[in-house]
């Protein structure tokens, strides 16, 4: 199960994001995001409380981070399974 709130401020919108992004809440999430990144303006995915990423929730948020998403506050353990296999690619940096 996870959890999406939204904050909006003067730079931009952030989804903060909570628990385990595996199963249906891969495409829940990606729902989510989809209308802020429709709006073009600047967006973040924070990570800071999520506890685990199947695979699909890498590839999802590899993905989102290729079209533009600002990710922010992954865990060590978050951020070493979105940057497996990729060795530093452009657009998948985490912080």
């Amino acid at each position: 199960m996870i959890r999406v709130t939204s904050e909006r401020s003067e730079d931009g919108t952030t989804l903060r994001v909570e628990g385990r992004l595996v199963g249906l809440w891969v495409q829940e999430l990606a729902s989510a995001c989809e209308p802020f990144i429709e709006a073009g303006g600047p967006f973040r995915l924070d990570l800071s409380g999520v506890l685990f990423v199947s695979r699909e929730g890498v590839a999802l948020v590899r993905e989102l981070a290729e079209r533009g998403v600002q990710v922010t506050g992954s865990s060590h353990f978050v951020a070493t399974l979105l940057q497996e296999g990729n060795h530093g690619a452009a657009g998948t940096h985490v912080r």
